[in-house]
């Protein structure tokens, strides 16, 4: 990925973070997470890995999986509040992936997938609902 790239998604995910909100963060993380995994890898290793035929059944997918998440519900239902911090961080170590070595619109395995996986999680993004005080 060149320089100039990697600064304008580094300069976007600056100024999407500051647009999170704890309702449309499921969204954003998906639109984050869809856009890397589809930028660094293959596209059809990545429907054979996941079973994803396009990014947007991919952002679909994620963003119900994050609607659906007890941590979504219970900050619907005020037992939880957001934190934007966390979530730019969530997201902006996503995002990040996109300048990794790793990203290189190579063939999706259970090998890179992994890496992929593990290099993203980072800890706010369990941080990202805690508990309302």
């Amino acid at each position: 990925m060149n320089l100039r790239l990697a600064l304008v998604l580094a300069l976007v995910s600056l100024l999407c973070s500051a647009c999170v909100t704890g309702t449309n963060y499921p969204d954003s993380y998906a639109s984050a997470y869809c856009g890397t995994i589809y930028a660094c890898f293959e596209t059809d290793s990545i429907e054979d890995f996941f079973g994803w035929d396009s990014v947007s059944d991919c952002r679909d997918e994620k963003s119900a999986e994050g609607t659906e998440s007890w941590a979504y519900d219970a900050y619907l239902e005020g037992d939880r509040v957001f934190d934007s911090e966390a979530a730019g961080n969530c997201i902006g170590e996503v995002e990040e992936f996109r300048s990794d070595p790793d990203c290189t619109g190579e063939e999706l395995n259970i090998f890179n997938g992994a890496g992929f996986l593990l290099d993203i999680e980072h800890e706010d993004c369990a941080a990202v609902y805690p508990e309302a005080e």
